[in-house]
């Protein structure tokens, strides 16, 4: 089975994305493959960002019926809002995302981040917040808030954002969650504020023992691991009562979590994501195709 993968290539730093199908699939990246591919798989953002959503069109109304059609995605709709508009997603079969509706979910959610949540120590943090947020993606008004909360509390800022801290060696993650274990609270904002948009600025803290205070999806308890275990922005009138908060609180109570066992919901989420991701990719084209032998004079 071909598989065709299509992208903007700069979106992915001039790299072919990291996107793998495993053995049992030939896959090729760009379009010169698409009419001659059994899937084509569409990372909308890159594309919808060049402009691509007339030659996406054109494609496939020129395309073989049979063949199948996946948008894959992981930026939010508040950023990219024409990627589930019913006319552009009409194009596909079904959908690579980190929405739960998805035919493929596709969260943020890693096994790793409660592999030893048990263990991690969470005392001798000898300070009391910090952020980095680098982005400058701002739809749910982060960098405002922001600012008028580091008026009331310190704030050790990493990104380039609001910047008061730096860092010598970056290795990427590996540095993020080190300096983190610093920390009592963490900034999780997202850049969006969008339902099942929860990213890894919500579970990296967790991972590592600090508190993640979060701005972001409406329904991000769905995602929580245990009762209790971050602070909602949302529930503060303002930055300053946050502010006041943080600077009082007892953290241990957001850390009671870890000596329980994890809520039904959360597991059942890891339960969903547990299959390797290539397994997930065939098993729905696989679905996907059992209905196209069903009924084939359904068309796309």
């Amino acid at each position: 089975m071909k598989v065709s993968y299509i992208y903007w290539e700069p979106w992915f730093g001039g790299k072919k994305p990291p996107f793998r199908v495993g053995d049992a699939a030939e896959i090729s990246f760009g379009y010169r493959d698409v009419l001659g591919a059994r899937v084509v798989v569409a990372h909308a953002p890159s594309l919808l960002a060049r402009g691509h959503s007339e030659r996406l069109r054109t494609l496939r109304h020129n395309a073989d019926p049979s063949q199948l059609w996946l948008l894959e995605t992981h930026e939010s709709t508040i950023n990219y809002p024409v990627q589930f508009e019913p006319s552009f997603r009409s194009l596909f079969d079904e959908e690579i995302s980190f929405r739960q509706q998805a035919g493929l979910w596709a969260p943020y959610l890693s096994q790793d981040y409660v592999r030893g949540y048990q263990t991690t120590p969470q005392d001798q943090r000898l300070e009391l917040c910090c952020s980095f947020v680098s982005s400058p993606v701002n739809k749910s008004g982060r960098r405002e808030y922001m600012e008028e909360l580091l008026q009331h509390i310190p704030v050790a800022s990493f990104g380039r954002f609001l910047r008061n801290r730096t860092i010598t060696e970056d290795h990427g993650q590996e540095t993020k969650l080190r300096l983190l274990r610093d920390f009592r609270f963490t900034l999780a904002f997202e850049n969006a504020i969008e339902t099942d948009y929860v990213t890894e600025k919500f579970f990296e803290p967790l991972m590592v023992g600090t508190i993640p205070v979060y701005l972001g999806a409406p329904n991000v308890e769905e995602f929580a691991p245990g009762a209790d275990c971050y602070i909602d922005a949302r529930q503060f009138p303002d930055p300053k009562d946050l502010a006041a908060y943080l600077q009082t609180v007892d953290p241990r109570r957001f850390h009671r979590w870890r000596h329980e066992p994890l809520k039904p919901r959360f597991l059942d989420m890891l339960r969903r994501t547990s299959a390797p991701f290539e397994e997930r990719f065939m098993a729905l084209v696989g679905r996907l195709a059992g209905s196209q032998r069903q009924d084939r004079n359904v068309q796309p």
